[in-house]
């Protein structure tokens, strides 16, 4: 989303709740999983995936992030300059150890 968080609904309740947001360095926001990654107006979460309990995001300052929503929402890996240019999609192979991202910059990335 443009303000960089992410939501999930639940269909029964009728009700978006949210799963993880990124912040900026203020100090109201310290001890937050997504605390010093908002880049400011030109950053938002453009692309994820979810993989049992994980989550990658890509951003569009062509940064990718990985997600563990079982430890309290921690970034567990957090990867900048990707690309220098917005990633639309992240992709984890079904084995598990191969990441594969694609942006504006026309360039397929194995990871």
């Amino acid at each position: 989303s443009y303000d960089g968080s992410v939501r999930e609904f639940d269909v029964e309740k009728q009700v978006f709740s949210e799963v993880f947001a990124t912040y900026d360095d203020s100090s109201e926001y310290k001890g937050k999983a997504g605390f010093d990654i908002d880049e400011g107006y030109r950053f938002w979460v453009q692309y994820g995936i979810l993989d049992h309990r994980c989550m990658f995001l890509s951003t569009s300052v062509g940064s990718v992030l990985h997600i563990d929503l079982r430890l309290s929402n921690s970034v567990t890996f957090h990867q900048k300059d990707v690309s220098e240019k917005k990633i639309n999609t992240v992709h984890l192979h079904p084995n598990g150890q191969t990441l594969a991202t694609c942006g504006l910059d026309n360039t397929v990335k194995l990871w």
